[in-house]
């Protein structure tokens, strides 16, 4: 049985300024993307520093 890739599997590098991208195509700012995609349950593709910063900008204590 062969197993079929649904969306092709990409380096970060590649990967990054498509997500930049998507804000502002769905309406929102990258804290609240960050914020959706952690509530979503793929908070564990993110960085700890990532999370941590958007977390802190939620709460509106970011730097």
């Amino acid at each position: 049985m062969t197993h079929r890739r649904v969306l092709p599997q990409r380096g970060r590098g590649e990967a990054l300024p498509e997500a930049g991208r998507e804000p502002d195509a769905l309406g929102v700012s990258r804290d609240q993307l960050a914020s959706r995609a952690e509530h979503a349950g793929f908070g564990a593709l993110l960085r700890q520093d990532i999370c941590d910063h958007y977390r802190a900008a939620a709460r509106g204590t970011a730097p």
